[in-house]
């Protein structure tokens, strides 16, 4: 079950997912930087960054944790 809560504001809330909101990012700007950690100086690019969020979760579920 979702859950959808809208408080006082003129802004509606965005109607998907985090993953798909990423997904969108990555077709529009695969080689935009998405992330910076300046005090280790790394860098990801939105497609570098989905790729490493889809190994922690495979990896996340190879170590017996569920989807959802």
């Amino acid at each position: 079950m979702s859950s959808y809560s809208h408080g006082v504001s003129g802004t509606a809330l965005l109607g998907d997912t985090i993953g798909a909101n990423l997904d969108r990012a990555v077709a529009r700007w695969p080689e935009r930087e998405a992330l910076v950690d300046v005090p280790s100086g790394r860098r990801w690019t939105y497609a570098r960054f989905a790729a490493d969020v889809e190994e922690l979760a495979y990896a996340l579920l190879a170590s017996g944790g569920r989807q959802g």
